[in-house]
């Protein structure tokens, strides 16, 4: 795709799928006590998995309308998608929201905006991050888990320890 092409479809894709990611925060199944995808039968579609490189593009653009013409609120439209994304994904699962925030981050930075708001978004994300495992015991569950792997809780940590363990320097090939 060229370059306006690949804008228009990460345009369309949001605004298709971030109202998809609403309606499934309400009318999809839950899974481990989140609301996130859609069941069609004999498959599962989780809309935000569709949505986050659209974003991502989109975001992109944005930034980069906003180095070219100065007077473009391309940052703001930015940090609004994310804002209205991330309200959307904070279900029990907050790795999602917190995925994108380091890749809009960077994006920020690397579009000049300015250090102070750079230092207030970080400020900001560290206090979330400690009223989050502060206040939401599940997030405080995983990261403890996460620190301190031991027991059935610690299945995922283990078994990626275990791989690790076993590759070696070179691993070992697929599979």
């Amino acid at each position: 795709l060229d370059p306006r092409q690949l804008r228009r479809g990460a345009t369309i894709t949001v605004l298709i799928f971030l109202p998809l990611c609403l309606l499934a925060a309400f009318f999809g199944p839950e899974i481990k006590g989140a609301q996130r995808w859609f069941e069609f039968g004999f498959f599962s579609l989780q809309p935000s998995e569709i949505l986050k490189p659209a974003l991502i593009v989109l975001w992109a653009w944005m930034l980069g309308e906003s180095m070219k013409q100065p007077g473009f609120p391309g940052r703001a439209i930015a940090v609004v998608l994310y804002g209205l994304t991330a309200v959307l994904l904070l279900q029990p699962d907050i790795g999602q929201t917190a995925l994108l925030g380091m890749c809009l981050a960077p994006m920020l930075i690397l579009s000049g905006m300015a250090l102070r708001y750079v230092l207030g978004g970080g400020v900001l994300a560290a206090l979330s991050a400690w009223a989050i495992y502060s206040f939401y015991p599940h997030a405080r569950e995983r990261v403890d888990t996460f620190l301190n792997p031991e027991g059935d809780a610690a299945y995922q940590v283990s078994r990626a320890l275990d791989a690790i363990a076993a590759g070696g320097v070179f691993g070992r090939g697929p599979g």
